[in-house]
């Protein structure tokens, strides 16, 4: 204690000395420090308040950011165009994709999200009537914008300029989500095959996408299944993976940005192709473990995981049958699910398929089946062209159905598919 009240003393005894000591040490550190930094080339910056790097927001981010969901309205609503416009094949009267697109995007600004879409005939007259598209929508986290385009050819198997359409949307962020085929009776004298392409993509994401196309033309010696089924296996590597079927010529393969979600390591595709019907050749891959992927008329995609081979069979329910009401009932006993329908040649999605077998940890799914119905307000020749304008909406009746689907929702029931049968109808699911 003595010794340490001893050195107090001294530095109570001599402040000048030891403040002037502890200048002089600290003087000579930071001389030091310095004449480090000028030998390596640095020197301190000098003081200055951080300015943050200014970030350009366009228009669009900028309303998507502000945009709210509106939690009170329709779970669902129905698209499709009204009119007036058309355009004219062979006598028949098809509402242009235009009108249909600026609807789907109005839907789209709201906050709704397309579900499923199909196209839908009706008469106007003895010996007229109009094709048009019916999508319905369901209320999402963020808005959606929509975009389509048109090709034509001499031949149902032939899609000329498709590649630089598709990709001059898809830099833009657009995504392929539903294709349609229309065709007349096909010469080598005039354009007669009429291919629309829809496409989707979240609000103000210009997020680029990488697509190729699998294609097999009439002159190659392996099979039509062969060739394909070959051409999407040597893509895989490459994390391109099938996501859409054309046609027996031509499917489309996008690149898999994330490959947690849909990966294609350890996938096995097969291709199956015919010119009657599929069905058989599906349950007989499916009893190998064999999933389906995609369909179109006459071909589909399936693919399997070695560990995940879990045999399993499918079911097609024909929805212009009278049985087809038992049918649906009977699926639902029988704990099946839904995968997707089923297109006869001229497009129309008329087949409903289930897959049986594949468990779901003992749920239970309850199907419900309802119809819409449309009315002709206005339907009169165009002066100059001989032309006839046509004005759609739902009948009455069918606006309360769209009610009814809305009261569902807030029941666990959600909208799964579209499809055609004596008229547009919806599949509705619910899980139990």
């Amino acid at each position: 204690m003595k010794e340490l009240k001893t050195d107090r003393t001294v530095c109570a005894k001599n402040p000048w000395l030891f403040l002037f000591i502890m200048l002089v040490m600290l003087f000579l550190i930071a001389f030091a420090q310095l004449s480090a930094l000028a030998q390596s080339g640095r020197l301190p910056p000098p003081p200055s308040t951080p300015t943050p790097t200014p970030q350009t927001v366009s228009p669009t981010q900028e309303a998507t950011r502000s945009f709210v969901i509106d939690r009170n309205g329709d779970t669902y609503k129905l698209v499709f165009p009204t009119g007036p416009d058309f355009v004219v094949i062979k006598g028949r009267y098809r509402l242009p994709e235009d009108d249909f697109c600026e609807q789907l995007n109005k839907a789209g600004e709201q906050g709704y999200k397309l579900v499923s879409v199909v196209y839908h005939w009706q008469r106007v007259s003895t010996l007229n009537y109009y094709i048009a598209q019916v999508a319905i929508v369901k209320l999402d986290e963020a808005q959606h914008e929509y975009a389509w385009f048109e090709t034509t050819s001499n031949f149902i198997f032939d899609l000329p300029g498709i590649e630089q359409k598709y990709t001059e949307l898809s830099k833009r962020g657009f995504h392929l989500i539903d294709y349609h085929r229309t065709e007349s009776f096909c010469d080598s004298d005039r354009e007669c095959s009429y291919h629309d392409f829809l496409l989707e993509r979240e609000r103000g994401v210009e997020k680029p996408n990488q697509f190729l196309l699998a294609h097999w033309r009439l002159q190659r010696k392996p099979t039509m299944a062969a060739e394909l089924t070959a051409q999407i296996k040597d893509k895989l590597a490459d994390g391109f993976y099938p996501s859409y079927v054309f046609s027996k010529w031509d499917i489309l393969l996008t690149k898999m940005e994330n490959r947690d979600e849909l990966s294609t390591d350890d996938l096995d595709v097969q291709v199956l192709v015919s010119a009657l019907d599929v069905k058989n050749k599906v349950n007989d891959l499916a009893r190998q473990g064999y999933r389906l992927l995609l369909v179109n008329s006459g071909i589909v995609v399936m693919g399997r995981r070695s560990n995940s081979a879990t045999p399993v069979s499918y079911v097609w329910l024909d929805v212009k049958k009278k049985d087809f009401e038992k049918g649906l009932q009977e699926m639902q006993g029988l704990g099946a699910i839904y995968r997707m329908t089923y297109p006869n040649r001229e497009g129309t999605k008329n087949k409903l398929i289930f897959e049986l077998g594949a468990g779901d940890n003992g749920k239970r799914r309850e199907y419900k089946v309802l119809k819409f119905d449309f009315q002709v307000l206005k339907y009169s020749k165009l002066i100059g062209d001989g032309g006839k304008e046509v004005h759609v909406d739902l009948t009455p009746s069918s606006k309360e159905i769209m009610k009814t689907i809305n009261a569902l929702a807030k029941e666990g029931f959600v909208a799964r598919d579209l499809f055609t049968s004596d008229k547009v109808s919806v599949l509705l699911e619910r899980s139990r």
